[in-house]
């Protein structure tokens, strides 16, 4: 576990290009302070970057009786965070430190709501992030997340740590949206190589690839497509990939849908369906209903593609029958896809002319 929370660390300092977790980077902007909190500040910072952690949380402790100030508390709070998260997995972090950093984060956003006191903001909402999904309070991880990438939206990491949580609450298409999300940012800094290899080999963020949708936004962006290229079968209502920009909200999605509750995945039909798609684009129809038909067949015997993706899949097969003047196969195939999907107008209004073709 301490090879992999330094493997984050690593990478997430390079992505940053900032040197990982630097407690000293975050002292307080200010220096108008007494000196008994100055010196206290500054032997916590030494002890911190030097991972004696207890006796950080001590000196930081003392040092809020004397400058009672946000900076100051970020500190007391990121001390009991850097030691609760030893492991750097919210599911094995010590308890009562992730409710030590909620609270003490608490007061500091309390006396600096804008925290205009840390030079680097977004630290305190993505460990407060991390702290609430230790506690297993999900909505207001996400929240916090949200928070996070408002202070460094540029920040690919961020929306990836969202895009993880997401897909542990059961909540697929909002998990998608967050990795597209993360991977257009880190495309922006030529840093998406990176954070791809991260989400292959790092057992906290391959969990991702179980759903065939994100697996589908990672191919996407290593064949140099947008994330949520028509290919990747993500039929979202509104593609809502502003997700992590909203205004932070209360409201968020049930908590009760665990990674257990997901069907087993099958990678072939995946590959099947991937398949048919790059024959359909190069009006290859025959080929590609050959593999949209190979795709049906495998997700039968494993349950991988969602109604949504089978739709999609009976919308391109049906298309591809019509432009061979197969009308009877066509009309099957998308009255197939509507029996799925039944909010798709314009693939009725295809039924309909077909049916009068017919």
């Amino acid at each position: 576990m301490k090879t992999m929370r330094l493997a984050m660390i690593g990478v997430f300092a390079a992505l940053l290009a900032t040197p990982p977790a630097t407690a000293a980077e975050d002292a307080p902007k200010s220096e108008a302070a007494s000196g008994a909190g100055k010196l206290l500040v500054q032997e916590g910072l030494a002890d911190l970057n030097g991972q004696r952690f207890d006796a950080a949380i001590q000196r930081f402790s003392q040092a809020t009786q004397s400058k009672h100030d946000s900076a100051t508390y970020f500190l007391l709070g990121y001390a009991h965070y850097q030691r609760g998260f030893k492991s750097g997995n919210p599911e094995t972090a010590d308890k009562d430190d992730a409710l030590e950093t909620i609270q003490t984060y608490a007061t500091a956003l309390a006396l600096d709501p804008d925290l205009k006191a840390l030079v680097k903001p977004y630290r305190l909402y993505h460990s407060l992030a991390l702290s609430y999904e230790a506690i297993k309070a999900y909505d207001k991880a996400i929240n916090a997340y949200k928070m996070a990438f408002q202070n460094a939206p540029h920040n690919p990491m961020l929306p990836l740590y969202a895009a993880r949580l997401r897909y542990r609450m059961g909540d697929v298409p909002k998990s998608t949206n967050n990795l597209a999300l993360s991977l257009r940012e880190a495309r922006l800094i030529k840093k998406d190589r990176l954070v791809i290899d991260t989400i292959k080999s790092s057992p906290f963020f391959s969990v991702l690839l179980s759903a065939p949708e994100n697996l589908a936004v990672v191919r996407n962006v290593e064949r140099g497509r947008d994330p949520l290229d028509a290919g990747t079968l993500v039929a979202q209502a509104g593609n809502d990939l502003g997700d992590l920009r909203d205004a932070v909200s209360d409201r968020g999605p049930s908590m009760g849908k665990e990674l257990s509750a997901l069907p087993p995945q099958n990678p072939a039909v995946l590959e099947a369906l991937s398949a048919g798609d790059e024959h359909f684009k190069y009006r290859q129809y025959r080929p590609a209903i050959d593999s949209f038909n190979d795709a049906v067949r495998l997700d039968a015997q494993s349950q991988t593609l969602s109604p949504v993706q089978l739709s999609f899949l009976y919308e391109r097969m049906g298309a591809s029958y019509n432009r061979l003047g197969q009308t009877k196969e066509a009309l099957a195939a998308l009255e197939k896809s509507l029996e799925l999907n039944s909010q798709q107008p314009e693939i009725r209004a295809k039924v309909s002319a077909l049916k009068e073709k017919k």
